[in-house]
């Protein structure tokens, strides 16, 4: 019981992931399908379908598979973009550490700059500037997030 929020929290990311890797088999609705006649039905407690447990939209789209399918991009965005920073910080973090001196020097100079602008005002200006994609903001966040693996 002394790491309780610890094990809540696992739970949670864990659940999170097994929908996320086992979704398409759960959820049976189409998360884009529009079915005008079946539009705002309430979820299955308070008196609506048991075909849609948690109720649709104003369009007729299923909020369950709606959050179902919107856990898997999330997963896939987080898992990415982590393996991404990670691969770049590390690679820094052991060259600057392997070789010190000018190489550290450079690599601590890159980190200091790094943390001294705001990640959100950077995410900001990049999905203005390119648009908003998958690639785009997973590559943004590779490249935003790298400094906390090269500082450890």
């Amino acid at each position: 019981m002394r790491h309780l929020a610890t094990a809540l929290g696992a739970l949670i990311v864990g659940g999170t992931v097994l929908v996320a890797l086992f979704g398409p088999l759960l959820v049976t609705a189409d998360p884009f399908a529009q079915d005008l006649m079946r539009r705002l039905i309430p979820p299955a407690w308070m008196g609506g379908d048991a075909a849609h447990l948690l109720g649709t939209d104003q369009l007729g789209r299923d909020y369950l598979a709606r959050l179902v399918y919107g856990a898997r991009i999330s997963v896939l965005i987080g898992v990415v973009a982590a393996a991404t920073s990670g691969l770049i910080g590390i690679t820094l973090g052991v060259l600057g550490g392997f070789f010190g001196g000018r190489v550290d020097d450079i690599v601590m100079f890159a980190i200091t700059c790094q943390l001294s602008v705001p990640l959100v005002l950077v995410a900001l200006a990049v999905v203005s500037a390119v648009g908003s994609s998958l690639t785009i903001v997973v590559m943004t966040l590779g490249l935003l997030l790298w400094v906390r693996f090269a500082v450890v």
